[in-house]
């Protein structure tokens, strides 16, 4: 079992791998979905086959998962207040970060991969330096209400605040002194039920929300309007995201349903129906061709989008699923070349043997390990 311990206040928490950590220098792969769970684990499994081919466990319900843009690390969001830094190379959780009194909702990295934002049921954004475990600021923007989500615009230059105060919230950071709280832009009120999730558009001119009114609803970016409001559900709406292109959005809800929606006229387009129990999420899996739903029945499922047929199950969590996702990083063909490049430059430290201890070959170190002829590679 490894020990991470938050530097921030001295305090520790337990993590282990449920698996061997054999096979982490193949990571990350292309095609991999992450689901993460009440049951306290976070799960990769191969979207084709629907095998489970790696674990990590931590004390508290996992509420989200995040991958850094480089595809390096993991981050998740916990409810009993943790979020955990993880090497998914090594399989290890290398920080905590736990500064703020309630359950995380979600946690997320900044644009840029420096800093890390979560949301608690505090009422409070925090935000942190996460290599070195340090606050940078704490926003308690909607008094003493649950803060249900809080991310970044594209450009990292705003974020979107959502809480049980029925309000969407948009702020300034400040990008001369990082350590300074971010400024109120405006508040966007029209929902009357909590608003449980926000994200900016891929353009980042628009937001898109999610709410317990049955609602989803769209809003100009930059004047707070309500330009659109998609109705169809006919209970809490959990979450909402646009599709790669922006010209689809994506609902999951209490209703047991998942729904597609044209986002320029808030028409549905298809509804995905399978769920014994609330669907937590739906996200798009590499484009418009599928999508992924989570379920309070313990389950993920893969769906064809045009046909709105159920493609596979994914069931060996033991307890709510609040979180399914396919990250960009590992669903590209560049990707998979890059990946190519890598293992090409692997094999020709293997076939070279040399005196010293250390050489390179692009982003690929070799060390020398007993004989001559046996390195061990470093990416």
């Amino acid at each position: 079992m490894d020990l991470s311990v938050n530097e921030r206040d001295g305090s520790s928490m337990a993590f282990a791998m449920t698996s061997s950590q054999r096979g982490w220098s193949r990571w990350p792969r292309p095609g991999t979905l992450l689901t993460c769970s009440y049951d306290g684990t976070t799960k990769f499994w191969s979207i084709s086959t629907g095998r489970c081919w790696r674990s990590l466990k931590q004390e508290g319900p996992v509420m989200s998962v995040a991958v850094s843009s480089d595809g390096r690390y993991l981050l998740t969001a916990a409810y009993d207040g943790v979020a955990a830094l993880w090497c998914v190379a090594r399989g290890e959780a290398i920080r905590t970060l736990k500064g703020q009194e309630g359950g995380l909702y979600t946690a997320v990295f900044s644009p840029n991969g420096q800093s890390v934002l979560t949301a608690s049921a505090h009422g409070a954004a925090c935000m942190w330096r996460w290599r070195i475990g340090k606050v940078q600021w704490l926003l308690k923007g909607h008094e003493d209400n649950y803060m249900r989500s809080a991310t970044f615009s594209p450009d990292g230059e705003t974020i979107v605040t959502t809480s049980s105060d029925c309000s969407l919230r948009i702020w300034q950071l400040d990008s001369s002194d990082e350590s300074r709280a971010p400024v109120l832009l405006r508040t966007l009120e029209g929902h009357y039920g909590w608003v449980n999730t926000a994200v900016f558009s891929p353009s980042g001119d628009q937001i898109l929300s999610a709410a317990a009114d049955k609602t989803a609803r769209l809003w100009s970016a930059s004047t707070g309007a309500c330009l659109l409001t998609f109705t169809g559900h006919w209970a809490y709406v959990r979450s909402a995201v646009f599709s790669p292109q922006q010209t689809m959005v994506l609902t999951a809800s209490a209703d047991w349903t998942a729904k597609l929606w044209n986002s320029q006229t808030a028409t549905c387009i298809q509804t995905f129906t399978g769920h014994s129990q609330w669907v937590n999420m739906a996200s798009f899996v590499n484009g418009l061709a599928k999508i992924v739903t989570c379920s309070r029945d313990n389950s993920a499922r893969l769906w064809d989008t045009k046909t709105g047929a159920c493609l596979r199950v994914y069931d060996e969590h033991s307890d709510f699923v609040m979180w399914a996702m396919v990250p960009a990083t590992l669903a590209t063909k560049d990707y998979k070349d890059q990946r190519r490049k890598i293992k090409a430059g692997q094999r020709r430290w293997i076939a070279k043997a040399a005196s010293i201890d250390w050489q390179k070959d692009g982003s690929v170190w070799a060390r020398r390990c007993g004989s001559q002829s046996n390195y061990q590679l470093y990416q």
